[in-house]
């Protein structure tokens, strides 16, 4: 008989010693094969032995075929074997992978950190610009109530409390700050007044200020009145922005019994819609280390007016002032000031419109009152300017919108009048500017109609003829006169 024991599974201690059988749900292992394979040699061992005892049948066939499909039962034993190990490195593989994603995680996990920090920062960030929006709001957006018209408030630099309540000469503010702070809090009203004593060395930022009023022109405008009750002047002493207002609520701001000092270079206001008015009485000068301008004004509109002559520009300190008054692209109108020791009262540049009326200046050591430069021009009802100190005109730069023509005689008649302008088209101011040629003992009298011209302050009425003679002149050979005509304001 075979030997059938030698065919069995080697069966080896915590190797393949655990046979595990297939449930419903899971596959069982090679060990409970091999216990099954084993089991079964041992049961046909037993078989074959007990049928050679009773029979005497040949199964050596059978056996034999037995024999051929238990090492193909081995064969599949060893080729699933195979593939569990081929399993195992997949699995193992995917470990490596799954090591990877969980790195990859992390990395991710960090990323997202970092991203909910940032969240958080830019969230902070726009908490305070929403702060903003509702302080800007509170203040732009959201009055409702206007001050009672005429209302004044008091600021006393020196001696006032921001606990008062700013409404009485004994309850004064004492820092412009707390004025500023209430006067944002509602609308301006058609009149209000600040009653000042003491001295402003700060921008007065009037820049949140708004009204409803809103009427045309200036003079119908919301009017701030700065002014003092106090014996002497308040005093504004400081350089850089005078004033700063909201271009959106443009006011009437006008300055009175105030002493300006522009502290080493000008006093300011720039790209300003509201319009300023200086009314005496007021003081202004400069420290001695300035060497700019008293006052700087860019891009806004300006007077400086009195019938008397107290709004006083001074050079006490010796400062060497390029001029009292700088306008660029500016509207400044001016009466009737006082200037001492300032060599020159204001440069005009820039497209300028300077404005001269009335009353002339009173001056005391100033060589030019007015410089026009760039397209600037003035206008003035005041033709007795030409015999005062100075205008200077550069070639773009116009006075009353003037044109300049040249008249020549040759060889002409020494009596009678000899027509220059026939029936002139409107009122103008004539001035004859200078002659030149040759002529000897050259006298001469210009008219209007019959009139002489100095008659009539050099004024030549529309529909009048412009003519001369040269009554008293010994001879004539050739005269060339120039002569300005400017329009009559």
């Amino acid at each position: 008989m075979a030997d059938y024991q030698a065919q069995k599974v080697n069966i080896l201690t915590n190797i393949n010693d655990i046979p595990v059988a297939p449930t419903a749900s899971t596959g069982g292992n090679i060990s409970h094969l091999y216990n099954l394979y084993n089991s079964l040699i041992d049961l046909l061992e037993t078989d074959i032995n007990t049928l050679q005892s009773t029979s005497v049948t040949d199964y050596s066939t059978d056996i034999s075929n037995l024999q051929t499909d238990v090492g193909n039962l081995q064969t599949s034993v060893s080729s699933n074997t195979n593939n569990i190990s081929t399993n195992a490195n997949g699995i193992a593989t995917n470990l490596n992978s799954i090591g990877t994603l969980n790195t990859n995680f992390s990395s991710l996990q960090t990323s997202v950190n970092s991203n909910t920090s940032n969240i958080s920062s830019i969230d902070t960030r726009i908490t305070t610009n929403e702060a903003d929006i509702l302080t800007i709001n509170q203040n732009l957006g959201v009055i409702t109530e206007s001050f009672p018209n005429g209302v004044t408030y008091f600021l006393d630099l020196n001696n006032g409390s921001d606990s008062d309540d700013g409404l009485t000469d004994t309850t004064p503010f004492l820092t412009l700050n707390k004025l500023i702070e209430v006067l944002n809090s509602k609308h301006i009203p058609q009149f209000l007044t600040v009653n000042i004593k003491g001295t402003i060395t700060e921008t007065i930022d009037f820049s949140k200020l708004s009204t409803l009023r809103l009427a045309k022109g200036k003079d119908n405008r919301a009017r701030i009145t700065l002014t003092t009750n106090d014996v002497t002047n308040f005093v504004i002493n400081h350089s850089g922005a005078l004033i700063k207002t909201n271009n959106n609520n443009p006011f009437k701001i006008v300055f009175s019994k105030c002493d300006f000092i522009a502290k080493g270079n000008s006093l300011d206001i720039i790209n300003s819609n509201s319009f300023f008015d200086f009314v005496p009485p007021c003081n202004f000068e400069a420290t001695a280390n300035n060497n700019d301008s008293i006052f700087y004004f860019e891009n806004t509109e300006v007077e400086f007016l009195t019938f008397g002559s107290d709004l006083v520009f001074s050079n006490t300190n010796g400062a060497n002032l390029d001029c009292a008054v700088k306008l660029v692209r500016a509207i400044g109108k001016f009466e009737k000031c006082t200037i001492n020791d300032i060599n020159t009262f204001v440069i005009a540049q820039d497209d300028c419109l300077v404005i001269n009326s009335l009353n002339s200046h009173a001056v005391t050591n100033v060589t030019t009152q007015y410089d026009l430069r760039s397209n600037s021009r003035i206008i003035t009802n005041r033709y007795s300017i030409f015999s005062e100190p100075g205008i200077i005109l550069d070639g773009t730069s116009n006075l009353n919108n003037y044109v300049v023509f040249d008249k020549g005689f040759s060889n002409p008649p020494l009596n009678g009048k000899l027509l220059i302008i026939s029936n002139a088209k409107k009122d103008y101011y004539v001035r004859f500017a200078g002659w030149s040629g040759f002529a000897s003992g050259l006298t001469y009298e210009t008219y209007a109609d019959n009139n002489t011209l100095s008659s009539q302050n050099g004024k030549l009425n529309k529909g009048q003829d412009l003519s001369i003679d040269f009554n008293g002149t010994n001879s004539i050979d050739y005269v060339l006169f120039q002569i300005e005509l400017h329009d009559y304001v």
